[in-house]
């Protein structure tokens, strides 16, 4: 038997499939790179691309990286399915489905060439990693935070009052927001998880064993972390620098945790890699891969770069603009249409803007997650049948805003109704919304414009 040497097909038909789904698939690279890189909860993400290519390599190296011998059906089926989500995703605009999804799609696209592999299963695996999927666990992660920093203050000599997610102490508050969650050591954790057990572990019990260290010690550095601000407050009367840059902390308890995980990870390693050989009954022809190729052609085609390119003509948002008024910013805008009115109260700004552009973030309730620059104290704030008001303070100024959602003849008030309607032209092929905004000067009193809004949205 002889050593496995690097197969040059394989490697071919893989950078050949790689460099499809790059730009087919750049839709969601894209969204990657700005909902992931640039976020300091997924700081880990520029480490995973590395990572991913030392998998590869080794799969290559170990000989489990072969080509199917025939047709994988059930992988060129598994391929279409998760296409089709992940292009619904994309006309729907829902990117969390498609993201989430968007692994298996590849996955089971390297598996219509390789046979299915442990070394497969982790490269493709490690996409969760730097994919932002993992925003739905802060809520109860940062309430488990709130339960255990309750339970910990009980043993900590400084008196102190939980209430809800507040922290007060005699000195002052703290307020154990998202970001103290612990999200981001937790992504951390089960990334070493993955891949400590990977590559030395192979009972379950001890990948069970190593697993619970991982996600619990990541659990524990958190909340002693919380602890520890709260006690630096205490002690130094709320002026420690610490207060108010307190994440870097975190990193001084979570990394030594890490050095005794790896210790201890020791005493449960048990996998011995043997040498791999090349079994000359895996060989196979090029010519049986005609219907492969062909599968992979087709399902690269159905992408959301052939949606862009079959209904805006262009694949990325070159043209789209962004309005901006006195206390909003409406950004990823096809087109538009404004003017300014005259109120009892003063000037108003009417926008009407539509969103029709590529990628996730043209549409019309991407508004919401960039509302008023003062929204944080807004006087009044209220969600109506089919319009949203928003009355705050900005540059001295009193100033309402108001505004509704617009998608096939409906005016859906909430986010959800929207998306809902979203999915529903998705099914058609189709995909666009529009907002129609107002914004007006309220001199002193915002409450006669709140009474009489409706004259403006008949």
């Amino acid at each position: 038997m002889k050593q496995t040497r690097f197969p040059v097909w394989s490697i071919l038909l893989l950078s050949l499939t790689t460099l499809g789904i790059a730009v087919f698939y750049q839709a969601i690279w894209l969204d990657i790179a700005t909902y992931s890189f640039d976020d300091g909860t997924y700081s880990h993400a520029y480490l995973i691309p590395f990572v991913c290519l030392y998998v590869v390599y080794l799969g290559f190296k170990e000989g489990s990286f072969r080509l199917q011998a025939g047709v994988n059906s059930i992988a060129i089926i598994a391929s279409l399915f998760f296409a089709s989500i992940v292009l619904f995703s994309y006309v729907a605009q829902f990117p969390l489905l498609a993201r989430a999804v968007f692994p298996l799609l590849v996955f089971s696209l390297f598996w219509t060439l390789l046979r299915c592999s442990l070394e497969l299963v982790i490269a493709c695996a490690l996409l969760w990693f730097v994919t932002p999927v993992w925003g739905p666990l802060v809520a109860p992660l940062q309430a488990l935070s709130v339960t255990a920093v309750d339970f910990i203050m009980g043993f900590v000599s400084i008196p102190s009052y939980i209430e809800g997610n507040m922290v007060t102490i005699a000195v002052g508050q703290f307020e154990i927001a998202g970001g103290c969650s612990g999200l981001r050591y937790f992504i951390t954790s089960c990334f070493v998880a993955l891949m400590y057990i990977y590559l030395n572990i192979r009972k379950v019990s001890n990948a069970t064993i190593f697993l619970v260290l991982c996600l619990g010690g990541a659990l524990v550095a958190n909340w002693i972390r919380i602890v520890v601000i709260i006690m630096i407050g205490h002690y130094t009367d709320m002026q420690s620098p610490i207060i108010e840059d307190h994440n870097n902390l975190g990193w001084f308890i979570y990394v030594p945790y890490l050095a005794l995980l790896m210790w201890a990870g020791r005493s449960l390693s048990d996998y011995q890699p043997s040498k791999a050989v090349l079994d000359s009954s895996t060989k196979v022809e090029l010519s049986n891969h005609t219907v492969t190729a062909l599968a992979l052609v087709v399902l690269l085609f159905a992408s959301p770069l052939s949606f862009d390119l079959l209904t805006t003509g262009h694949s990325r948002a070159h043209d789209l603009t962004k309005i901006e008024g006195q206390s909003f910013a409406l950004v990823n805008v096809a087109f538009q249409q404004s003017q300014k009115l005259e109120t009892q109260s003063g000037q108003a700004l009417e926008v009407i803007a539509s969103f029709t552009g590529p990628g996730f973030d043209s549409k019309a309730s991407f508004f919401e997650q960039q509302l008023p620059k003062d929204i944080s104290r807004a006087e009044y704030s209220m969600v109506g049948e089919q319009i949203h008001l928003v009355a705050f303070r900005y540059q001295g100024k009193h100033w309402l805003l108001a505004y509704q959602y617009q998608i096939d003849g409906q005016h859906p008030a909430q986010r959800s109704q929207l998306v809902k309607q979203q999915f529903k032209q998705a099914l058609r092929g189709k995909r666009g919304s529009q907002i129609r905004l107002l914004e007006l000067s309220c001199n002193d009193d915002c409450q006669p414009l709140i009474d009489n809004i409706s004259q403006y949205f008949p």
